[in-house]
């Protein structure tokens, strides 16, 4: 192959500094239009879903009465988690939406049983005439 005096002198140009980049790569291959693949990280969006939806829903599942609508935040955090649990990247994120989301509901549940019991038990110290 015949190189042109351009791609000539761009070749002195780089190798006087000792630098390749991939336009060189692409001069030297015949076609200096030639595209190259970028491997780019893909991110783990449903894991970060997760971790959001979890963190949402904690936060505004303390509240007592908007906490229990923020329930469906929890239930997808949960799944989410789950999901994202298997791809290989962001399985940090995906774990930590997943137990913010099973501690949420616990807590909830728990705080609604111990809720029931009081009131059962006040209920049943109240004296009947």
């Amino acid at each position: 192959m015949k190189l042109t005096e351009t791609q000539k002198n761009f070749r002195k140009q780089i190798t006087k500094f000792n630098y390749k980049s991939s336009i060189y790569d692409n001069l030297r291959s015949g076609n200096p239009f030639q595209t190259t693949e970028h491997n780019y990280n893909e991110n783990n969006g449903i894991a970060t879903a997760s971790l959001v939806f979890g963190i949402v829903g904690l936060i505004l599942g303390l509240a007592p009465i908007v906490g229990w609508l923020t329930f469906p935040l929890w239930i997808l955090a949960i799944i989410f988690g789950m999901i994202g649990r298997r791809k290989s990247n962001g399985r940090s994120a995906a774990t930590a939406g997943l137990v913010i989301g099973l501690i949420t509901i616990i807590y909830k549940v728990g705080f609604l049983i111990l809720l029931s019991s009081a009131a059962q038990a006040i209920q049943n110290n109240i004296p009947k005439h």
